[in-house]
């Protein structure tokens, strides 16, 4: 009776005040994926109300939200194992702590490169490829980059344990405008595909998409960021098999993911696994039709939509099922080749 009240009050004030620490949901459910949390107290205007929810917009966002305080989405899930971290505002502070000496910094095109590396080769091939890679990535695609500011900063550490000390999320999932990497000891080559897929997510979440960019879409496209940049539209590194020790995720489970998607664990090499799988399957597998409804949908992303199960199913003219078995019989191009949508192999 009380929470009947409560949700009353909530429904029929003036305004609802999401308090800091709240989340948005993609759907009135907990698990499903988890759009944003809010910074501070906001009232905002109640547009919906369902099984204890209340649609909401918030910051660009437009997502459901329980009444009353923040619950922890590890409870709020019913006990799932806990998730990574929040944004914290201080990420760059922290992470220019951790350099050795202070580290330096280096434009590298329109961001800022903060780094205690001292392999003046590593950092100039950094800065060639960077020069390069957003126009490979806006002639492949056909999506619009927008003008940044400086803001924005990559954090490369000379010890991927400082890194991971930082931020231990294991993708680069920008908060803050932030994304950390570490140097892959004696690999310059996987310590610029790194570097070039946290490019490509800051690209995708603050130049490209923006907020409502799902964590699956932004981990596939900075995968193909990465791509792009190192090898050039005509060349694809393979994926690779699925990570042992995790079992493959359902379709569904991917789309709805959240932050978790991102977290270090085996569960989180799956789902990005999954994920870069999916993106693949949709742009790069010899289908025309795919690519172009899959970037159409990209384009619906860019302009604020939500993409949830319903809008991708009409989007591509198929349900997830379907989808999902076509992933699973996806063949990969031979090494180092893009697939041409134009061509079937």
């Amino acid at each position: 009776m009380t929470s009947l009240l409560a949700l009353a009050a909530f429904l029929f004030a003036p305004g609802v005040v999401l308090l800091p620490g709240s989340r948005l949901h993609l759907e009135p459910d907990a698990r499903s994926q988890s759009l944003t949390v809010v910074d501070v107290s906001i009232e905002v205007a109640p547009l919906e109300e369902r099984d204890g929810w209340i649609l909401v917009t918030y910051d660009g966002y437009r997502g459901w939200v329980r009444p009353g305080g923040p619950v922890p989405l590890d409870e709020a899930r019913g006990g799932e194992p806990p998730r990574p971290p929040e944004e914290r505002p201080d990420l760059l502070a922290e992470a220019r702590a951790h350099l050795a000496g202070g580290g330096r910094e280096i434009a590298v095109e329109r961001w800022r490169l903060l780094t205690d590396v001292s392999d003046e080769a590593l950092l100039a091939r950094i800065q060639e490829l960077a020069m390069s890679a957003p126009e490979r990535f806006r002639a492949w695609w056909k999506l619009p980059i927008s003008t940044a500011n400086s803001g924005p900063a990559i954090v490369l550490f000379s010890d991927a344990r400082r890194a991971h000390a930082v931020d231990p999320l294991a993708c680069g999932r920008v908060r803050r405008g932030v994304v950390t990497a570490g140097v892959v000891e004696g690999d310059p080559e996987a310590t610029l595909r790194s570097v070039f897929h946290l490019v490509g997510h800051l690209y995708v979440s603050l130049a490209i998409l923006g907020p409502a960019a799902p964590p699956w879409v932004e981990e596939g496209l900075a995968d193909s960021f990465a791509e792009l940049a190192l090898r050039g539209p005509g060349m694809q590194e393979p994926l690779g098999p699925a990570p042992a020790g995790s079992a493959a995720p359902p379709l569904a489970t991917v789309l709805k993911a959240g932050r978790e998607l991102f977290a270090d664990d085996e569960a989180g090499k799956a789902l990005r696994h999954a994920a870069v799988k999916l993106s693949r399957f949709l742009w790069n597998s010899g289908n025309l039709f795919r690519y172009y409804a899959f970037r159409s949908l990209l384009e619906e992303v860019g302009r604020g939509t939500i993409l949830g199960q319903e809008e991708i199913e009409r989007g591509l003219r198929t349900d997830v099922e379907t989808l999902e078995r076509g992933v699973e019989t996806l063949r990969e191009p031979p090494p180092n080749r893009h697939r041409n949508p134009w061509r079937s192999y």
